[in-house]
């Protein structure tokens, strides 16, 4: 406590002084702030809210031997700072390749949606008072999938699925409560072929394949992974077009764990993961008869067979430390895994591992940091003094988190009808500038140019240097190509 007065002493002095030559700095220098340890954790979620890309490092200066104190505190300070930093620029990359299809698909869902039959309740989150289980494409889901199909307990759970599981499901017979797919690309919906009859609820990216969500709209419940710190999103669910905004998690499996937290109607309900396993075993990556595993069936031919050995044995592959199973016994298969799945386990455990009742049934694979249960158990501990009725109830009239559900269809409709008039009237006059069909000063133009595109990041996110704004003749000229493709949307 002496020490922490000491500190506190020092801090204030430090302030007071360094305030005075601050108030002499350009807005621009003003670079420091200075904060006591039990401010730390809301200063690291203001930087991850607010850091845009201006350093690609964090540096610790230590300039007294007073933190050697604190070798710890400031360890896990500086870890997470420069986390949050790695992981915007790994984002860079993504956005680099997907960022313009995202944009997009988010535009044309939210069209599509203005024009069809849609209504409030394509953003309207079921509430389960059911156990809830999450299904990933890992192999360990098929044996908790049999044993509940075997042991006639299907209705005592709501089964939420990825999108590539389904045919696995399929090939069970059994019928998903609900599943998630947030992939961008044309490809996933051939996953889908075959399989309507194989779930009830899609819970699909505003961001995701534009086919899978007309084609599944009767089924189709949206939400708004937040792809990236911009502008443009923030004020599409201000203004209340999309709704369930969450950070995105880069995997579908963590997304649909995510979900089933919050469709659950309060922390008493399990929530059990299974086929999350982050590695495979040697000549297989996912579940048998899944997307991917029949997609390698497809390839067959007299040269080929159909174990993928390629991924355990790349440069890129690693052997996985196993997990320990439910009875204390470890599982001694051989199970490889790759630098991504590796983070994926590492940002389950950072956002999920100190959940309340989220366990794991899942036999293989890396250790989630849940409390490991066996299926068997859980289904032997559901009571059986609830009804049938009790246990299938789905309550269909949660509020949505972001879009109110009082808007009417017209209202939505229009309101998003509005945002498209206004944002090909904003791209238009941008254009008018930038070839010289509105006459302005240097100053001027530049002016208007920067207030148009600063706050509309789809025009320029997916380009190498599209962290910031730039008014250079080169950036310029790529927005300007940019601006066609996004009015051809809004018109």
């Amino acid at each position: 406590k002496e020490k922490m007065g000491e500190a506190r002493s020092l801090l204030y002095f430090s302030k007071e002084d360094f305030l005075k030559k601050e108030d002499s700095l350009p807005t621009a220098e003003k670079t420091a702030s200075f904060l006591l340890t039990e401010e730390a954790d809301n200063f690291i979620q203001y930087f991850y809210r607010n850091f845009k890309g201006e350093f690609r490092r964090v540096q610790i200066l230590e300039f007294s031997a007073a933190s050697s104190f604190y070798k710890n505190e400031y360890f896990n300070i500086f870890t997470k700072l420069q986390n949050i930093v790695n992981q915007f620029w790994k984002n860079r990359i993504t956005l680099m390749k997907f960022g313009k299809k995202y944009s997009a698909n988010l535009f044309k869902n939210l069209k599509n949606l203005s024009s069809s039959d849609a209504n409030t309740n394509h953003w309207t989150f079921p509430q389960s008072s059911k156990t809830i289980l999450v299904a990933g494409a890992g192999e360990s889901a098929i044996s908790t999938l049999e044993y509940i199909k075997k042991s006639g307990s299907r209705d005592n759970f709501y089964i939420i699925a990825v999108d590539t599981l389904i045919k696995s499901l399929k090939a069970l017979n059994i019928k998903a409560d609900a599943l998630v797919c947030e992939e961008s690309q044309a490809v996933i919906a051939r996953a889908f072929t075959g399989c309507l009859p194989f779930f009830d609820t899609l819970f699909l990216s505003i961001t995701g394949n534009t086919s899978v969500a007309r084609k599944y709209r009767d089924k189709t419940i949206f939400y708004t992974p937040l792809f990236t710190n911009a502008t443009f999103i923030t004020s599409l669910a201000h203004k209340g077009l999309v709704g369930n905004t969450f950070d995105p998690l880069g995997s579908v499996g963590l997304t649909a764990v995510n979900i089933a937290l919050k469709i659950r109607k309060n922390e008493n309900i399990p929530v059990i993961v299974s086929g999350l396993d982050f590695s495979y075993t040697k000549n297989k990556t996912h579940a048998t008869s899944s997307f991917h595993d029949r997609e390698n069936y497809k390839k067959l031919n007299r040269l080929t067979t159909i174990e993928k050995f390629a991924s355990a044995f790349s440069q890129f592959s690693k052997i996985a430390t196993p997990c320990k199973i439910s009875d204390g016994a470890q599982n001694q298969e051989l199970l490889y895994t790759s630098t991504a799945l590796e983070n994926y386990k590492n940002l389950f455990i950072d956002r999920f591992s100190t959940c309340k009742n989220l366990y794991d049934c899942g036999q293989r694979g890396f250790d989630l940091k849940l409390e490991q249960v066996k299926i068997e158990d859980i289904i032997k501990n559901i009571s059986q003094k609830e009804s049938k009725e009790a246990r299938l109830q789905t309550d269909k009239t949660a509020k949505a988190s972001s879009v109110s559900t009082t808007k009417s269809k017209d209202n939505f409709s229009q309101s998003i009808k509005s945002f498209f008039t206004e944002e090909e009237k904003a791209l238009l006059k941008l254009k008018d500038i930038l070839t010289g069909k509105i006459e302005l000063s240097k100053e001027e133009a530049q002016e208007e140019i920067y207030r148009i595109i600063k706050e509309r990041e789809y025009l320029y996110l997916h380009f190498a240097d599209g962290n910031k704004v730039s008014l250079s003749l080169d950036f310029l000229k790529r927005v300007r190509a940019e601006s066609d493709y996004f009015l051809k949307i809004f018109q």
